[in-house]
């Protein structure tokens, strides 16, 4: 038998509730409340503005995602070596032979900036001359 246990009637307990009805059950009334009567509750009234200046939530800017996929997009596809060559070769047709190295036919350094500056020209004209692609 445990030794550090308690009897509920061995509790000095002044008052036993009669009440044996379940607490969810016992209606709670502002009746049996007290209130101090020195308090006086100010009454609340609730106004509203006529005239409140509505602002337009501007939606987050999806143009510079948009860009960012076209870019990524036209990346990956600049980067194929069969669009490279031929891309390259169109080139030096158009600014000469010293976009590719003589001795082993691969892009100079030059043809590089030019291949760089081509592709950055196909996303402006991309981004800005279609306005149904982008915004």
């Amino acid at each position: 038998m445990e030794t550090h246990t308690t009897n509920i009637a061995d509790l000095p307990i002044d008052h036993i509730p009669q009440n044996t009805a379940l607490p969810e059950k016992i209606m709670n009334s502002s009746s049996s409340y007290t209130l101090d009567g020195s308090v006086q509750e100010a009454p609340r009234h609730v106004a509203f503005n006529p005239r409140v200046d509505v602002r337009k939530i501007d939606a987050p800017d999806n143009t510079l995602y948009k860009a960012t996929l076209i870019a990524t997009l036209l990346f990956i596809l600049f980067n194929e070596p069969f669009i490279r060559t031929y891309i390259m070769n169109i080139l030096v047709v158009i600014f000469g032979a010293n976009l590719k190295s003589g001795v082993t036919g691969t892009t100079s350094k030059l043809g590089n900036v030019f291949y760089g500056l081509f592709y950055g020209i196909c996303i402006f004209i991309i981004l800005y001359h279609s306005p149904d692609l982008v915004f």
